[in-house]
């Protein structure tokens, strides 16, 4: 910690001195009864600030070296948001309103109080290295048993003790009521009553908001935030506003704002810091921002991974069903601002969504089986939110033909019949030769298999879900495949 005199202060924040509404200063002094001490600090700009490069010191005693110091965390106070440090001893509602506990509180009106960026100095209460006795005079009360709340005509920090006395409004000990909120000329509201709780953006990860409860609401429901993330989609919404998908490689959610903010348009690839506020609407998890920047474009989006269901896992993850085709063709309607089709693979059903966004929307529907890559989603009016999960394709090349990773030789002809088969599935073999014959699913699991040295050979498929299959015959180092259709 830098140690230095009085005189030291003005040299180290002549730099600072004047810029008003651009630096964090001391917005209220809380000097009660007992242990009811706090300090409460402001931003007063117009925009969202990380306070990691911020501390606030006690020098007690007339000590030129710091007695306790609180080193800011690496968080986000909102553009005109206040920041409360407390006593952890202190009475429970001067805590309800506290966003951390600190020994800096430890102060008892000849201590004074500095606060910094860095090492430069922004704001002081009192005069480092002098004791005053009891207390230094502000107004008419004083730096011990008042509460004392920065006048709203301030807009930046005094490092002048001689001035900053008189930028004070003098309550009587033990006045709780303006801790939590301040207002001044810079902009900002409220002048009493408290903040009612945190007012900043701690940096979440978005696996720490996903959580959900039993009857699937949000634990982190209201709660803010400041999350990053890469954006994997279009941006549904299609006009202004956002409906878009970011990903930290924890999870995903949807960012939604019926506005644009911050100029911010949209694009996949984008990496983003987005500051906001967790919501729900019908069982999906949404963020609602406040602000966006962007810090990056062409950024490695995510890579969708292969599931068999879709559920609250899916939920805003990149995601590939595998080998699925449409239940009812005639559910592809191309109408309104999207339509709902489902999908089988034979054993599991799925619906998935094609947003007037989505180019799928002016095609016709696609035929046979597809491999389906989407953003998950979920549409549930009603408690408790567990079921409606849904799949969003994004555009045409998320809905390719199945191949299951086998290449189906041309010059080789196979033969398996019939096809689709209901029952018995009869194989033709190359003859004379011992030949291994696999069955496998769509998953890539072999779920039949035998072998044989007659030119053909049978398989029941009763007990077999209904869907696409591979017959995969190996003779010696020869291999080949067809695919074949059970349908019961």
């Amino acid at each position: 910690m830098k140690h230095f005199t009085s005189a030291l202060f003005l040299v180290a924040s002549f730099g600072l001195f004047g810029q008003n509404c651009t630096q964090p200063f001391i917005s209220e002094y809380l000097e009660g009864s007992s242990n009811n001490k706090a300090l409460e600090i402001v931003n007063p700009s117009s925009s969202p600030l990380n306070m990691s490069i911020y501390s606030i010191s006690s020098f007690n005693n007339g000590n030129t070296s710091p007695t306790n110091t609180f080193q800011f965390p690496n968080i986000t106070l909102p553009a005109n948001g206040v920041y409360v440090i407390a006593n952890g001893n202190a009475d429970p509602s001067i805590l309800s309103v506290s966003d951390t506990t600190s020994g800096v509180t430890w102060f008892n009106g000849d201590d004074a109080i500095v606060l910094f960026k860095n090492t430069d100095t922004l704001d002081i209460i009192g005069v480092v290295g002098t004791d005053p006795g009891t207390s230094w005079v502000v107004g008419s009360g004083a730096t011990k048993e008042f509460t004392l709340v920065r006048k709203t005509t301030v807009q930046t920090g005094q490092t002048n003790w001689a001035i900053g006395a008189g930028e004070w409004d003098v309550s009587p000990q033990n006045t709780f009521t303006y801790l939590g909120s301040h207002s001044s000329a810079c902009g900002g509201s409220g002048g009493g009553g408290g903040g009612g709780g945190p007012t900043y953006y701690p940096a979440r990860s978005i696996s720490q908001i996903r959580g959900i409860n039993g009857s699937g609401v949000a634990d982190s429901l209201g709660s803010k935030a400041a999350i990053s993330g890469v954006v994997f989609t279009p941006d549904f919404f299609g006009s202004t506003g956002y409906q878009i998908h970011i990903d930290d490689g924890t999870g995903g959610i949807m960012i939604y704002s019926t506005n644009d903010v911050d100029s911010y348009a949209s694009t996949q690839g984008d990496s983003i810091h987005v500051f906001g506020e967790v919501a729900q609407y019908n069982g999906l998890l949404e963020f609602v921002p406040d602000s966006i920047y962007l810090i990056a474009q062409g950024a490695t989006q995510p890579t969708a991974t292969t599931v068999t269901a879709l559920n609250e896992n899916t939920e805003s993850q990149l995601i590939t069903l595998q080998c699925v085709t449409l239940v009812d063709p005639n559910q592809w309607t191309q109408s309104g601002s999207g339509f709902n089709v489902e999908l089988t693979d034979g054993t599991n059903n799925y619906w998935m969504r094609i947003d007037d966004v989505c180019d799928w929307y002016a095609y016709a529907a696609p035929t046979g089986y597809q491999n389906v890559t989407g953003v998950g989603g979920q549409y549930d009016p009603s408690s408790p939110y567990d079921s409606g999960y849904q799949i969003f394709p994004r555009d045409l090349a998320d809905i390719v033909a199945c191949t299951i990773g086998l290449e189906e030789p041309t010059d080789r002809v196979l033969e398996a019949y019939p096809n689709p088969a209901s029952s018995i599935l009869t194989i033709q073999l190359p003859q004379g030769s011992l030949t291994t014959i696999q069955l496998i699913n769509a998953l890539g699991q072999v779920v039949a298999r035998t072998e044989s040295l007659k030119d053909q050979v049978t398989m029941n498929v009763e007990g077999l879900n209904s869907g696409l299959y591979i017959v995969r015959l190996t003779t010696g180092d020869d291999q080949r495949s067809m695919r074949v259709v059970i349908q019961h």
